[in-house]
């Protein structure tokens, strides 16, 4: 009985052995390899990021990502975000680009800073489903990547176009419309607000006001129109309907409330038709 009860416990041992253990992987670590400004959106409350990252499978074996939760901390800002589906190559690496959308209002001072070119730090805390062996695990939650963000951003004025004009003469006065189209390049979107004179013939006729929602990378259409009573200006009609000179002539800023403020000229020139 003795001998038996010695050479099951053997066999135990080699059975014991020869099952593989179950071995918890590693999660993958991060490294930040580019940033982009997708838009800024004062009217929708947005500042979205681009974040491409080099994932790396620190495992000996191929490591399937199957689900993910970020929680991505951008100086006083903060949101959620996923990886996307992949696998990653056992002991190697693999790119990925995430997201990221971010409440304007919070923290307009972290906007301002990052638009300005500021370096400001970056964390992102990560909870991952991964596979190995058969089995699925979540690991986490753990520091993914710890960086700093730095944007190279030049703010410049959008471009304005004088359109169009119209005239119409009615009840003693000359309505004089200046059609406008402002283009905006920039990935940011801005109150855009100023005055301008309109002369013709070098004369000045007046002052016009210019108010605008400019989206990010959106174009506009602005219809100024400018009254002139006749008796304050002999010969306007006859200067009208020649193809006088007109200009308009003044400064926009560009707001991004909170943000940003910054002034440029305005001169536009053209002819009446």
């Amino acid at each position: 009985m003795r001998r038996w009860t010695i050479g099951l416990g053997l066999l135990a041992l080699v059975l014991a052995a020869c099952a593989p253990r179950l071995v918890t992987p590693q999660p993958p670590k991060a490294e930040l390899t580019g940033v982009e400004l997708v838009r800024v959106d004062p009217f929708a409350d947005v500042l979205e990021l681009r974040l491409d990252l080099a994932l790396k499978n620190p495992n000996a074996f191929d490591l399937p990502l199957l689900d993910s939760e970020l929680t991505v901390k951008l100086g006083a800002l903060e949101a959620r975000a996923r990886l996307p589906r992949m696998t990653l190559p056992a002991g190697g690496e693999a790119p990925a680009s995430i997201r990221v959308t971010l409440p304007l209002s919070r923290a307009p001072d972290t906007a301002r800073r990052l638009i300005n070119g500021e370096a400001l730090p970056l964390t992102i805390t990560a909870r991952v489903r991964v596979e190995a062996m058969g089995m699925r695990f979540w690991l986490g939650p753990y520091v993914l990547l710890r960086d700093r963000v730095q944007l190279s951003f030049r703010l410049t004025p959008p471009r304005i176009a004088l359109q169009g004009v119209e005239l119409n003469l009615s009840g003693g006065e000359l309505a004089l419309t200046l059609v406008l189209r402002v283009d905006n390049d920039l990935p940011v979107g801005f109150l855009l607000a100023g005055a301008g004179q309109v002369e013709l013939a070098g004369e000045p006729l007046g002052t016009l006001p210019l108010e605008l929602r400019l989206p990010p990378r959106g174009s506009e259409l602005s219809r100024l129109t400018l009254r002139v009573p006749l008796y304050r200006i002999p010969g306007i009609v006859a200067r009208a309907r020649s193809g006088a000179p007109l200009a308009l002539r003044g400064r926009i800023t560009l707001a991004l409330p909170g943000v940003l403020s910054r002034s440029f000229a305005l001169e536009l020139t053209g002819r009446l038709p």
